[in-house]
C-alpha cells in the first residue's frame, strides 16, 4: 500500500481543465475498450479486497472518473432519504505547481460545470460503503476522503500498476484502462435504452453532443420499438387491408 501515496503533498486548487481539454480527451471509444458486465464481475473478483475491490467496484456501478472517486469524501456520500447518491464535488490530481520540485496532489472542482452532479447509488452499493465506512473507522484521513492509505490519498498511477493492471491479469482480460469502468457504464445504460440525456448527465458531460460522439457506435446500433408504438397510437383502430 506504501507505493501508493506521495510522502509529500500539498492541497492547492486544481488546474481549470476547459472545454476543449474535455472534448479532446472524450474521442470515440472502440467495443475493445469496454468490459460487459460478466468481464467486471471478473475484475471485481480478482481484485484484492480493500481500497481495490471497492473502488473498481464503486467505478463499474457509477460511471464516476477516476479523480472525482479518488477526491471522493465521506461527507459527499448521501446514504439516507429517498435517494441516497453520490454528491461530485471535487476531483483530486496530480501535477507540480509553480514553486514544487516534485509532483503533489491538488484538489479542485470536476472537470466542467456539469461535473457537479449527483450520481444515484443503489441499495447493493449503500451497503458496501457503510461497511466500507466501518472498516475505515479507525483509519480515518485529515482529508475525510474514501479512498487513503496511511492517512494520505491514493495515488491514481501508482493505483493502476499495483493493483487494477494485476487484477486485469489474474482475472485474465484485456490490458483495457481504468477509465474503460466508466466507458463499460455509459454504453451498458445506452443499451439498456436510457436517453442520451441521463447519460450525458451522470457522466457529468457537459453537452449530450459529446456522449454522443464518445459513444456513437452504441447508438448507432441501438434498436428500439418506438416505430410499432407510434403506429400503434396512430393507428389504434387498426387498419383496413
Amino acid at each position: 500500500m506504501a507505493g501508493w501515496l506521495r510522502t509529500r503533498a500539498i492541497v492547492l486548487s486544481a488546474p481549470t481543465i476547459g472545454r476543449s481539454t474535455t472534448i479532446a480527451r472524450d474521442s470515440a471509444i472502440r467495443p475493445d475498450e469496454i468490459l460487459n458486465p460478466g468481464q467486471i464481475r471478473q475484475l471485481i473478483d480478482a481484485a484484492k479486497p480493500g481500497v481495490a475491490r471497492t473502488l473498481f467496484t464503486l467505478a463499474a456501478a457509477t460511471g464516476a472518473r477516476e479523480g472525482e472517486l479518488l477526491g471522493l469524501r465521506w461527507q459527499d456520500v448521501v446514504f439516507d432519504g429517498p435517494r441516497p447518491h453520490l454528491a461530485i464535488r471535487q476531483s483530486i490530481a496530480w501535477a507540480k505547481g509553480p514553486t514544487d520540485a516534485k509532483t503533489t496532489f491538488h484538489f479542485g472542482p470536476p472537470k466542467t460545470k456539469a461535473g457537479r452532479r449527483d450520481i444515484p447509488i443503489d441499495p447493493a452499493l449503500v451497503r458496501m460503503l457503510k461497511e466500507w465506512k466501518l472498516q475505515k473507522l479507525l483509519q480515518r484521513n485529515e482529508f475525510d476522503l474514501l479512498f487513503a492509505t496511511s492517512g494520505k490519498p491514493v495515488r491514481r498511477s501508482a493505483m493502476f500498476k499495483a493493483a487494477f493492471w494485476p487484477a486485469l491479469k489474474r482475472a485474465g482480460l484485456p490490458h483495457v484502462k481504468f477509465h474503460s469502468l466508466r466507458h463499460s457504464f455509459a454504453s451498458r445504460l445506452i443499451q439498456l435504452g436510457r436517453p442520451v440525456t441521463e447519460v450525458a448527465h451522470l457522466l457529468g458531460h457537459w453537452n449530450p453532443g459529446i456522449t454522443l460522439k464518445v459513444y456513437a457506435h452504441w447508438f448507432k446500433n441501438e434498436t428500439s420499438d418506438a416505430i410499432s408504438v407510434l403506429s400503434a397510437e396512430l393507428f389504434a383502430v387498426g387498419i383496413d387491408t
